[in-house]
């Protein structure tokens, strides 16, 4: 393909794993491409080199950083540009790839119509002006819509990772229940909590681990505090300290996956959370609380759904245990990753993008 492929992608606030996935499978595909991007967690480097990718840390001053996108549009000469509205830059983006008649592609992640003021109009601009939208959500679509953009324009591609290689649950994982995302107000970190209390009257040697505390990272990139500090001041007022280990942000999650049984996401918002769709590809059995979109990817063979009770996770837990259930749920849920949620998945919708737009 070479250099008619040749990418830039823009408006990424850091280098992360789940972009990595994204550089892995363009580079299988022998597409070049190159991340200009803003390093909010700090990691962006060490990722970057972790997947070899072509990365640039830009600067936040705001005029520096319009300098240094124009200068890389002018030596790397992209044919595509991939663009994120993450800050304020998102109309100037479309506006310099327009110039330098690049196939530009807006992908929508979620929070994007939340936005208010010119942060809203650019998008709005830059929507209109884009060659294409790939939208992650069924709401964001709906959404597009409302605005009068051709349903043509738009292509739904979901979350995917990564199917790794190795084997189906084994004797030596020692983590009997993983949470692996940031914990925030509407993941509902508490009812675990409630729930592991419950589940130790029965099961006292009984190993969770709880990453995503942002308050325990040494960057800037603070999360939801307050509810962070609820939390770890609940694990000590139902003397969880024995049970229950906590992290920050974690580099290495699958150095979790490998080690868990069960992953545990009570959150408002199920469907497609990467973390979920990674620990499935572990063959990590799931249990969920019945949020947006949950039945969408949690079946009964694959997983459990409860609802936003504590007794009802610890009993779905306590099923899951009886007879060493997650085991077989863990197997049928990487199977489904494999089916449905891979990143070669991902790799075909995207390249069926870029070619209906050839000769437009």
């Amino acid at each position: 393909m070479g250099s008619t492929e040749k990418t830039i992608v823009l408006g990424l606030e850091h280098f992360i794993d789940k972009i990595g996935y994204q550089s892995d499978e363009y580079k299988r595909r022998g597409i070049p491409i190159k991340y200009l991007v803003n390093d909010v967690s700090g990691i962006s480097a060490s990722k970057a080199k972790q997947y070899s990718a072509d990365i640039d840390i830009v600067s936040r001053n705001l005029l520096a950083r319009t300098i240094k996108t124009v200068v890389i549009f002018i030596t790397y000469r992209p044919r595509w540009c991939e663009i994120y509205d993450t800050g304020r830059l998102t109309l100037f983006y479309t506006l310099i790839a327009r110039i330098f008649r690049t196939k530009i592609v807006i992908i929508l992640r979620g929070q994007e119509f939340n936005r208010y003021g010119s942060r809203a109009f650019g998008l709005r601009l830059s929507l209109k002006l884009c060659h294409h939208i790939v939208s992650k959500e069924s709401n964001l679509t709906k959404s597009l819509l409302c605005l009068s953009i051709n349903r043509d324009k738009i292509t739904e591609i979901s979350n995917c990772v990564p199917l790794p290689k190795m084997t189906a649950i084994n004797n030596d994982r020692d983590i009997d229940i993983l949470f692996l995302n940031s914990v925030r107000q509407e993941r509902h970190v508490d009812i675990l909590l409630n729930a592991i209390k419950q589940l130790t009257e029965q099961v006292p040697n009984i190993k969770v681990v709880i990453t995503g505390f942002s308050s325990l990272d040494d960057n800037q990139h603070q999360v939801d505090t307050p509810y962070e500090e609820k939390i770890l001041t609940m694990i000590q007022d139902l003397n969880l300290n024995y049970n229950v280990e906590t992290h920050g942000f974690v580099q290495e999650p699958s150095q979790f996956y490998k080690r868990a049984k069960i992953f545990v996401l009570p959150a408002d918002v199920i469907f497609l959370n990467y973390s979920l769709l990674e620990a499935m590809s572990y063959a990590v059995a799931p249990i969920v609380c019945n949020g947006e979109g949950a039945d969408e990817i949690i079946n009964r063979e694959n997983g459990k759904i409860v609802g936003f009770s504590s007794l009802e996770l610890a009993e779905g837990l306590q099923e899951f245990f009886a007879d060493h259930q997650y085991v077989s749920y863990g197997k049928v849920a990487r199977d489904n990753i494999k089916r449905y949620h891979s990143m070669h998945i991902w790799g075909e919708k995207m390249i069926s993008v870029r070619k209906s737009l050839i000769g437009k």
